[in-house]
C-alpha cells in the first residue's frame, strides 16, 4: 500500500481491498457459517469508504500478520446496538486467540460508540465460539430456529455496555 501524507491513494485502496477480499473470502469459505463472497466484498468496501447518507456504520477488524489476514470480524452499529455479522480465523491459525482479540476490539470499539448492546448468532454447535462468547460476557437471550443454510438453530446472545443504565 502506498501511503502519501497520510493518505491513501486510490489506486493502493483499490488493490487493498481487493487483497483483504480475497483473503477474508477465503477464510469465510472455510466455515460453515460464512457470509457469501458478495456479501463479503461489500462489507470490505463499506468499511473503507463509508457513505455519510447510510445510518448504518459497517466496521471490519482485521487480525493482520505481515500483510496477511490471519482473522476478521464484520460488526454493524446503528444507533444505540452493534451487531457483530461473522467472525473467523484461518484454519491454519485457530486456537490461538485470534477470535477472543477480534472480539475484544469490536467490544471495545462498541462502547466507545456509545453502544448500550452488542447481538450475535452463533450456531448450536458450534461450541468453540459459544466459550469465547460467554467468557467475555455474552449471554443466550433466544433462538432462531433454523437460521443456517444447514437447517441448525442459532442462539442470539447478546452483551450490555458500561453505556446501559439498567
Amino acid at each position: 500500500m502506498t501511503i502519501s501524507n497520510g493518505t491513501v491513494s486510490s489506486n493502493a485502496l483499490e488493490l487493498c481491498c481487493d487483497d483483504i477480499t480475497e483473503q477474508i473470502q477465503s477464510i469465510a469459505a472455510q466455515s460453515q457459517y460464512g457470509p457469501s463472497a458478495e456479501n463479503i466484498a461489500r462489507s470490505v468496501l463499506e468499511a473503507y469508504s463509508p457513505s455519510p447518507q447510510n445510518t448504518l456504520k459497517n466496521v471490519l477488524f482485521l487480525a493482520l500478520h505481515n500483510n496477511l489476514v490471519l482473522g476478521f470480524l464484520e460488526m454493524r452499529i446503528t444507533y444505540d446496538d452493534a451487531e457483530i455479522d461473522f467472525v473467523a480465523a484461518d484454519s491454519a491459525f485457530r486456537r490461538l486467540g485470534i477470535g477472543k482479540w477480534l472480539v475484544s476490539n469490536a467490544l471495545q470499539y462498541a462502547n466507545k460508540q456509545k453502544a448500550k448492546r452488542i447481538i450475535l448468532e452463533v450456531g448450536e454447535t458450534n461450541e468453540a465460539a459459544i466459550d469465547l462468547y460467554k467468557n467475555v460476557g455474552f449471554r443466550q437471550i433466544a433462538t432462531r430456529s433454523k437460521y443456517y443454510k444447514n437447517g441448525e438453530n442459532a442462539f442470539i446472545l447478546e452483551k450490555r455496555t458500561e453505556n446501559t443504565t439498567e
